[in-house]
């Protein structure tokens, strides 16, 4: 009689709290887990759990602009029993807190919550059925929720679906993405590698080239090889490809020229360069690479991309001399200029000078090769005057201290704060956003102490 008494408290207790909590998401306080499991299967209502953190920006955010939302709260106060479970510990946690840290660290390890917030759906019976991550605005965490409760949506009923083999493979996208967006990496690339080779290589070239299926394989292009059809498609037709991917998107553009690039790069470069994460040779045929480029595909692929993995290789295996002789030979060939963008990059020439620069700085010791990191970081500046970017004089001081120079560097830092912080007073603020990291290497450098860090300590 008393457990049944009890019951009907727990079952009858939310109806009037809800009536008086439409503005906001009403959270069950007064319930163990046990007991909200117990009165989620009572009532037949799916239960909604927000793991969250004291320290949790994000978690809020929710907290104050979306649970409170007047749609929010209707939808989930109608649909589910929610509550609050805090996934860390501080010191002036109330009773109820406490009263769950057993609770609270369970659920953390049995459903893997590495990030916060993170949303848990279960269904009445309490099985796990869906899951959900980040900030999200209202209309998105509505959708979320109204998934939960929808079987041909919820993640974990279709992944147990798909484990069993009876999933249709038009079902397979949603699930991909589903697994993408939650963290689950390595099962998005198994349901992935299912769907391609089973599914995807089997499309004619017409289907292959529907907007649904380009957005699945820009996902995991590293499935596709030179010998697929849909590489044929999007070698030999790629203004097609780019026009329908950039239909919704406008930074599709070139997207089929970067997808034949980074196969190729896969197939007659990395393939060449590296065996299970190791070099196959520290003195690589780069001439027998180019022409299995050249005769394959078109010599203007080569000149693309090999000085680029040879830069990227000899910072590999810490060849800086021959690191620095190949950037060198890329200046000559693609002379830096003022707002040019001589490398192909996205930040341009000035950029790329200081990003070698530093890159130097941070690797080599050897003065012959620092001294020519100075040169291409004064380089950078020049470009940029009268406004560069105040990270190159920060590479430029560092360098100069790395190279014994500790006055000049000292006062090169103390300049790149003074413009920093004239340049933040324009905007009303007192000091720049590298005011504190720059002062801190200041503060090395009068300590004589090192700015970077010895990677063979």
């Amino acid at each position: 009689m008393k457990s049944l008494l009890f019951l009907l408290v727990i079952v009858c207790l939310p109806i009037s709290m809800i009536a008086q909590n439409q503005n906001e998401i009403y959270f069950q306080k007064e319930l163990t887990w046990d007991q909200i499991k117990l009165k989620a299967k009572a009532e037949n209502r799916y239960i909604f759990v927000d793991c969250y953190a004291t320290w949790c920006g994000p978690c809020k955010f929710m907290d104050r602009d979306v649970f409170t939302n007047d749609r929010v709260a209707q939808f989930f106060n109608t649909n589910f029993i929610s509550i609050k479970v805090q996934i860390d510990s501080t010191s002036t946690d109330d009773l109820n807190v406490k009263s769950w840290y057993v609770d609270a660290h369970s659920i953390q390890r049995q459903y893997k919550i590495v990030s916060l917030p993170t949303y848990l759906f279960f269904d009445p019976a309490g099985n796990l059925v869906h899951k959900g991550i980040g900030a999200l605005r209202d209309t998105s965490f509505i959708k979320l929720a109204a998934n939960s409760l929808n079987p041909e949506k919820q993640f974990y009923g279709l992944l147990n679906n798909y484990l069993k083999g009876g999933m249709q493979f038009n079902k397979m996208p949603f699930l991909i993405s589903q697994a993408l967006y939650l963290g689950e990496k390595d099962m998005a690339d198994k349901i992935a590698e299912d769907y391609k080779f089973n599914y995807f290589d089997k499309l004619t070239k017409e289907e292959l080239s529907s907007k649904e299926n380009l957005e699945f394989i820009v996902k995991f292009y590293q499935l596709v090889s030179s010998k697929d059809k849909f590489f044929d498609l999007i070698y030999q037709d790629g203004q097609k490809v780019d026009s329908i991917m950039m239909s919704s998107d406008k930074r599709y553009a070139g997207y089929s020229d970067r997808f034949v690039r980074a196969i190729i790069n896969k197939e007659e470069i990395d393939n060449k360069l590296w065996k299970n994460m190791k070099p196959i040779s520290m003195a690589p045929n780069w001439k027998k690479i180019e022409k299995n480029i050249c005769k394959k595909y078109s010599c203007d692929y080569a000149k693309v991309l090999l000085p680029d993995a040879e830069l990227s290789f000899y910072a590999k295996v810490e060849n800086w001399e021959k690191y620095v002789k190949v950037f060198e030979q890329k200046i000559k060939m693609n002379p830096p200029k003022i707002g040019g963008n001589a490398f192909g990059k996205t930040f341009g020439d000035a950029w790329e000078l200081n990003s070698t620069a530093w890159n130097l700085f941070l690797n080599c010791t050897d003065r012959k090769i620092l001294f020519k990191a100075l040169e291409w970081s004064n380089q950078s500046i020049q470009l940029e005057e009268p406004k560069p970017n105040i990270q190159y004089f920060d590479t430029k001081a560092n360098l100069l201290y790395k190279l014994g120079f500790v006055k000049d560097a000292i006062n090169c830092e103390q300049n790149a704060i003074r413009i920093d912080n004239e340049r933040a007073r324009k905007n009303g603020k007192e000091h720049g956003s590298y005011f504190q990291e720059y002062n801190a290497t200041i503060n090395k450098m009068e300590r004589l102490e090192p700015t970077w860090k010895d990677k063979h300590k």
